[in-house]
């Protein structure tokens, strides 16, 4: 919990709902650039149940441009990264037999494993295949909170608005795997990722991802 911020973490039996997603972007201001975001928890503002968001722990990204603009104008704790959304399914990392992602973080790179997007070898995007218009029409937005990266920054909130869903799949998510001697010697993600019960893992190839303009709530 932040006091400073009246920030509280949402748990029920000392877990918390987080999440990890890897994004290809196609297109945007910076340009094509990969992604990778570890969603620690649900925090709410307050105890404010009308006021819960995602808090983001840690964001890599494969582009310079896609870091400077996260820290600049969003406060997110994105550092630059090789991300590899074509990873083998080695059998030390992953010894069972279905396809769902599976995110490896290694001493080399930031890896996806089983990934179907637009740089995968055996994309399963099929430019053919219908896609479904209840699934299409969904527009929502995901509340989430960013900033205090110095202790000066303010605490940030901004929606993620999602929209023009395409082809969506679900099956059996899985727990993410750390390596020793990682290239980031993160004690903090690694206790995140140790800690983590995999539910559900969902595949959407294609929609549309717009980050709004982030509200200060504690100013300098």
């Amino acid at each position: 919990n932040d006091k400073d911020n009246n920030l509280t973490l949402l748990s029920i039996g000392g877990k918390t709902l987080g999440g990890l997603f890897a994004i290809e972007y196609l297109d945007s201001p910076i340009g094509p650039y990969k992604e990778v975001a570890v969603l620690a928890g649900l925090v709410t503002k307050g105890y404010d149940l009308f006021r819960v968001g995602a808090w983001a722990s840690h964001i890599f990204v494969d582009k310079p441009e896609a870091a400077e603009y996260g820290k600049r104008y969003w406060g997110l704790p994105a550092t630059v990264v090789p991300i590899d959304l074509d990873m083998p399914h080695l059998p030390t990392l992953d010894d069972t037999a279905d396809k769902n992602p599976l995110f490896v973080f290694s001493k080399d790179c930031v890896g996806v494993a089983g990934w179907t997007g637009p740089s995968s070898a055996t994309s399963a995007i099929d430019e053919q295949e219908p896609r479904n218009p209840l699934i299409n029409k969904l527009d929502f937005t995901l509340p989430s909170y960013s900033g205090k990266l110095t202790i000066n920054d303010p605490l940030l909130r901004y929606p993620l608005n999602i929209s023009n869903l395409g082809v969506a799949s679900t099956g059996r998510a899985r727990v993410a795997q750390f390596q020793d001697e990682t290239l980031y010697n993160d004690k903090t993600l690694k206790a995140i990722l140790d800690d983590a019960q995999p539910l559900i893992s969902v595949d959407v190839n294609g929609a549309t991802l717009v980050a709004g303009i982030p509200t200060g709530l504690l100013h300098r």
